[in-house]
Parts: C-alpha cells; structure tokens; sequence
C-alpha cells in the first residue's frame, strides 16, 4: 500500500488554495497518509480542517469547510459573510479534543538533547526625527481606533491589523514608508552594537530577521565588511544552498545572514549562529515560530539566544498576541490551556497600543 507523507503541514492549512487542493486529489486516492507540523494551527484552530481532513478524509469534522466553520465560531462581517467574528470558546475545546485523537506528538526536549533557548528584548529609543514620523502614524491610528464602534471594529480588524503594521514599519527604518528619510534607524544602531559585540569582537555568526526587503538590502550592505548575505523570496534554490552551505562550513567568510521569515523560515538549518536578531515581526505566528527554530535544531551546540528589539508599543503588543499562538500550539498538542478561542487583540489592546509611544 502507498501512503502520503506531508512534512510542513500547515502550508495546506487554507481550504480554498490550490496547494491543499493538489494534495487532496492525491490523497483521495492513497490508503492512508502522514502529515508533519511543529506548527499546525499558526493563526487559529481553523487551520486544522484541512490537516485533520487529510488524514481522516471528513470523518471528525467533514467534508465541507465552511459547514464546519459556522458550527465553531460566530461568522460575518462587512466584507465576507464567512469571516470569523469570534470563535466558540466550548467548542474549539471540541475541535482540540478531536484532533488530539489522531495526534502523536513529540517535543524536541523529550527526543533530543538540545541547549536552552533564551528570549531577550532590548529596547529601543527612538531618534528625534524617526520618533516625529512615528507619531504622525500613532496619533492617525489613535483618531481612527477612538471613531470606531464595537461593530465597526469587529467588521474592519483585518484591515485595521496591516493599518498597524505601518507603525512597525517606521519604528524599523523610516524608509520603509518615506524614502527620504536620511537619518539612522534607531534599531539598525541598537543592531550595530550587537554585531560589535558578538560579530566583531567575539567572532561569532549571528541570523538576523526582518520582514522587509529594503531592511534585508540595506543591511546587507551596512555589514558587508563582516561577510552578509541576504535570505529572501527572490534568492534562488542554488544561492540559497551557497548561502546555508558557506554560513555553516566556513568560519570566516559568511558571518551574518539578514533574512526575512517568509522566505528563510521553513527547511534549513542555521546552527552555525547561536543568536538571531528580530528587527520587526508581523502578526504571522507560522513565520514567527518556525524561524526561531532555524538555530535551534539538531547541530546546535549553544546556548541560543532570541532577541527582540522594541521600539513602541505596537512591537510589544505584536509579541504579546505571538506569545498567545505559541500557546495555542501547546493546547492543540496537549498541554493545558485558557481560554484561546480568540487570538486576535480586543478594541482595548490595539487602543493602549497606540495611546502613547
């Protein structure tokens, strides 16, 4: 008999796209099959439809997804009538039930010996002229969150979620919004020490991560002196296996990788760097997650350190909402758990986020 095997699971988790399509119309036609995943539901337990479908062909939750969606969560807003409003908190406990069934689970720390993991945030202050640019964004937000109703709110989060992201993007590097911005990214200084002090002074290799390919080229260049390398959507197969190859074989030449999550976070191993740098990071839990785990992976020999810089409140609110999907895994894999039926930030969140720097 011939089975499917599935490594990357979560990639299928859209319902609607051609690659879960693909990989349905062959399994319809295999006796059994195996999907692999550190990270099965990184927005929401909707993500798991589509995974638990794969293996059980509907028998837990059905052959239609929306039919599904409507009986574990409140569905309709202004701009899709299947958009989630709010999940049934007793009945994503159903949906994690369930999916437990057919789950084995194994944690790196009960089938491997790795060292410890340390999460660090350092924060940053803003320079005079970046800190104006990003006030002008705050207070925009600000006035737009204050005119909203409960309604409204619910009706317009997906929108109102990129609208912030526009703030990360000017505590980042002002560039990313105004090209004429000529001053020092107050991050890209607080990175220059770090690079100093591990690169420079200590020798080491470090991985550093952002979501923006103008940050990726820039500080390409900013640190090509060390030896940098840009990790992006547009680096073919045959660079990107240069670039893995020579950052963990060569001790000298490759010494920073400037990468963005999307592309260089899911299947390679970057064990060579003890410490990845987080520039920015995006609501998007999968990216989040699976690019820590590209230091901290089998080969790895250090301890591993994960630093966030902050530069607002936004970045801190951002991390906190990560902080709650890695909770989430845990739950749907076993562990204990509150109440994570949503995992989008309330009305309340987002407003404190942008009442002040």
């Amino acid at each position: 008999r011939v089975f499917l095997c599935c490594d990357e699971s979560q990639r299928v988790k859209n319902p609607r796209s051609k690659t879960f399509q693909a990989v349905a119309n062959i399994r319809s036609q295999l006796h059994r099959s195996v999907l692999l995943s550190g990270t099965p539901a990184p927005r929401a337990v909707s993500d798991l439809w589509s995974q638990v479908f794969l293996v059980d062909q509907g028998l837990r939750f059905g052959t239609k997804y929306f039919d599904w969606l409507q009986e574990i969560a409140e569905l309709g807003t202004r701009y899709s009538p299947y958009a989630v409003k709010r999940f049934i908190p007793e009945r994503v406990d159903d949906v994690i039930s369930a999916t437990r069934e057919i789950l084995l689970r194994r944690r790196k720390e009960d089938v491997l010996s790795l060292p410890e993991k340390i999460f660090m945030v350092r924060d940053v202050e803003l320079g005079t002229a970046q800190k104006q640019r990003y006030e002008e964004v705050r207070k925009e937000l600000l006035l737009r969150m204050t005119g909203k109703s409960g309604q409204e709110f619910q009706r317009s989060i997906q929108n109102v979620l990129e609208q912030y992201l526009r703030a990360v993007q000017i505590a980042s590097n002002p560039r990313l919004v105004d090209p004429s911005f000529e001053g020092e990214p107050a991050k890209f200084v607080e990175l220059d020490s770090i690079v100093n002090d591990l690169v420079e002074e200590q020798g080491e290799k470090i991985v550093v991560w952002t979501n923006y390919r103008l940050n990726v080229d820039e500080l390409v260049e900013r640190y090509q002196h060390l030896g940098a390398a840009a990790f992006t959507g547009d680096t073919s197969r045959d660079e990107r296996e240069r670039i893995v190859r020579s950052f963990q074989e060569e001790p000298d030449r490759l010494r920073i990788i400037v990468a963005i999550p999307s592309a260089g976070g899911v299947g390679i191993t970057l064990t060579a760097a003890q410490t990845a740098v987080y520039m920015d990071k995006t609501w998007n839990a999968e990216h989040w997650m699976q690019s820590i785990d590209r230091i901290h992976r089998i080969g790895q020999t250090g301890g591993v350190r994960i630093i966030s810089l902050h530069a607002c409140t936004i970045d801190r609110l951002i991390s906190r909402n990560l902080s709650r999907k890695v909770l989430l895994q845990q739950k749907v894999c076993g562990d204990d758990g509150s109440d994570l039926a949503s995992l989008l930030p309330d009305k309340n969140e987002l407003l404190e986020a942008v009442q002040r720097l």
